[in-house]
């Protein structure tokens, strides 16, 4: 599942061997320029850790965005 915050795409998916969260890094011009993910095997991880892990992929993305000069 992906959805569209006010800043950057957050996906999170699950099947049964790997389980992933993204988000998207933009630039000044609200552009796409970078995807930061991590992702683990599913067996590995809890389903609330992930979305934990999958916020702090999030708040670095935007980090980075701002770095470049993103502005929401």
């Amino acid at each position: 599942m992906c959805k569209r915050k006010i800043a950057p795409l957050d996906c999170r998916k699950e099947s049964e061997t790997v389980a992933f969260v993204a988000a998207s890094v933009f630039d000044h011009r609200k552009q796409p320029v970078a995807c930061l993910w991590i992702s683990v095997l599913s067996d590995r991880i809890t389903s609330s850790r992930l979305d934990l892990h999958g916020a702090k992929v999030q708040q670095f993305a935007e980090q980075l965005s701002k770095q470049l000069g993103y502005q929401r």
